[in-house]
């Protein structure tokens, strides 16, 4: 025999699911593609970043693919340059500053290690240029992504079958800022959009 409590109790299994479908996803939570040192704490910084993002001449700028070309491959390479790069390249060493040895470590360390394992939750922070790439797909409701610390990023796998899914008119939006220590000193800055075509 159904009871008021058992038709409470699908009531609330169909709302809630109900909402739980008919919201979009939250794109905050689609994680990127990554490449060269980028990490989920960088791109937590510059996703965040990036609606306060400018464009002018420090914005990086597409080289690859050309506006408005016709791409009928299996993987897709996008690159562009920035003038964060050249501000960011490293300056030469003194001739006297040579690599440092790291010390052998000792039976007791090893003894130590065996016990008590070192942890790794996250990777250190990192001081360096870096782009957020993110490709619109039409009836996908988060873009596909990838964050790097290079001028270069390729789609491919699946990441470039969700991108070719269907065919057409694709566009690329690229952000750059320059960290230090995982914080924004420098940018975002936002490149105008590149728009292609995918020929199936």
């Amino acid at each position: 025999m159904v009871t008021m409590k058992h038709l409470s109790l699908v009531a609330v299994v169909v709302l809630a699911w109900s909402a739980s479908s008919g919201c979009a996803p939250q794109c905050t939570t689609e994680e990127p593609a990554y490449g060269g040192v980028a990490t989920d704490e960088v791109w937590a910084v510059l996703y965040s970043a990036r609606a306060d993002a400018t464009e002018g001449a420090d914005a990086p700028t597409f080289t690859t693919p050309g506006d408005g070309a016709r791409v009928s491959v299996s993987s897709l390479q996008f690159a562009w340059d920035s003038p964060l790069k050249v501000a960011s390249a490293p300056l030469p060493l003194p001739r006297f500053a040579g690599p440092r040895s790291r010390r052998a470590p000792s039976l007791v360390d090893k003894l130590f290690a065996s016990v008590v394992p070192s942890a790794h939750a996250h990777l250190p922070p990192i001081t360096s240029d870096v782009y957020l790439l993110e490709v619109e797909v039409p009836g996908r409701a988060c873009p596909v992504a990838a964050l790097t610390s290079e001028l270069s990023f390729t789609f491919e796998g699946p990441a470039w079958d969700e991108i070719e899914a269907g065919g057409g008119r694709r566009t690329a939006h690229l952000w750059s800022a320059f960290l230090t220590e995982n914080k924004v000193t420098e940018g975002p800055f936002v490149a105008t959009p590149l728009r292609f075509d995918v020929q199936l």
